[in-house]
């Protein structure tokens, strides 16, 4: 088998297309011995070498390969020249594959992904990140993840539960309703046991080593070795994302929206979805060995390829039940084996390899 990846170049660091979700597919397929190119060379691990995860050969094309492979990135930054026009002929002998990891956009009073796009409709399979049971997709879509890359795995440091700070991370870059309801309804509980750390990393901060300056330009100022420093040495993190919502989220014209502005300020709307709630924090703070904070995402109809279980692999916030919640956290004595349950289930299930080998599983059937 060939595969053949389309990606977005390395722009500088403030503007940089990270296609996180190709590199993990792309490392893992390394492992399983799958050979694979590219439009261009991308992704160098080491500072200044010539050795790129993804090759380019002159003597491939796309079309002679038996999978092709684009991401949500090329959309964001408005590069469709980067893709032939060709690509989405139907008499067509690869398999085409978009992954869809895009935050939503608001187009015609409707949150969508790129993934939604009418083109879209003529790839083989969507791998969609953030995929809610409780909204309307196309058929294409499957569930998909972030997950983990070898950068990541690689930065973590994690020291046994019982030798960490009794401290909770709560350093978010970005705002999202989720964090406030959390914030606001729920985290008192957890301050109540486990103090609060919410030191944030400058975004222009001066790395110590020349790997993880190179690195941090490379993600798009993701990679801070400080902050999976403090993962490491921290019991428990928070990684609350997204939005919660209700079937009125499908909508957003100017009522829509006042509705769920004034719910911020009462709390009345009965929330029964999570839209955006996908993060790296996520899953770094789940293979970091640290108890993994977010709303019960089953119960908001998350989809996963391989789903965590609250109260075993995460602690789960139900915010429809807040008070048998913070009493389930309260009274709970698995803090501990929740947080190794969870860092041995993540990289189980959510290594490069592991995710290469559910995807070829994927299209092979």
């Amino acid at each position: 088998m060939k595969v053949y990846f389309f990606v977005h170049p390395h722009a500088p660091a403030a503007e940089s297309a990270y296609e996180h979700g190709i590199i993990a597919l792309a490392e893992g397929l390394s492992k399983c011995g799958v050979k694979f190119y590219g439009n261009m060379k991308y992704w160098a691990s080491i500072p200044g070498s010539q050795r790129h995860l993804i090759t380019h050969d002159e003597n491939i094309e796309y079309s002679d390969c038996d999978v092709v492979i684009f991401s949500s990135e090329i959309y964001n930054h408005k590069r469709l020249d980067l893709l032939p026009r060709e690509l989405f002929q139907s008499k067509r002998k690869y398999k085409l594959i978009f992954i869809d990891s895009s935050d939503i956009i608001l187009e015609n009073n409707k949150y969508i992904t790129p993934g939604q796009y009418p083109e879209i409709r003529k790839v083989d399979l969507v791998l969609k990140s953030h995929f809610c049971s409780k909204f309307s997709y196309p058929d294409n879509f499957v569930p998909w993840q972030f997950g983990l890359t070898n950068r990541i795995i690689g930065s973590l440091n994690p020291k046994p539960f019982k030798d960490r700070k009794h401290s909770v991370l709560v350093n978010y870059r970005s705002k999202h309703q989720l964090r406030d309801l959390a914030e606001n309804r729920f985290m008192q509980t957890v301050y109540s046991i486990y103090e609060k750390d919410d030191v944030c990393d400058d975004l222009n901060e001066n790395h110590q080593s020349p790997q993880d300056q190179h690195y941090w330009m490379l993600t798009g100022r993701r990679h801070y070795q400080s902050y999976y420093k403090r993962l490491g040495e921290s019991k428990v993190c928070a990684v609350f994302g997204g939005f919660l919502q209700t079937q009125l989220s499908e909508r957003a014209t100017i009522s829509h929206r006042l509705i769920r502005k004034l719910d911020s300020h009462i709390n009345f709307l009965k929330y029964d979805r999570l839209l955006q709630f996908d993060s790296w924090r996520f899953w770094e703070s789940l293979a970091s060995g640290c108890l993994t904070i977010h709303a019960d995402i089953d119960k908001y109809g998350v989809l996963l390829p391989e789903m965590p279980v609250n109260g075993e692999h995460y602690f789960g916030v139900d915010f429809s039940d807040l008070h048998a919640s913070r009493n389930n956290f309260l009274q709970s004595d698995m803090h501990e084996s929740m947080a190794s349950n969870g860092r041995n289930w993540v990289l189980q299930n959510y290594s490069p390899e592991a995710v290469a080998r559910r995807f070829l599983k994927l299209i092979s059937g």
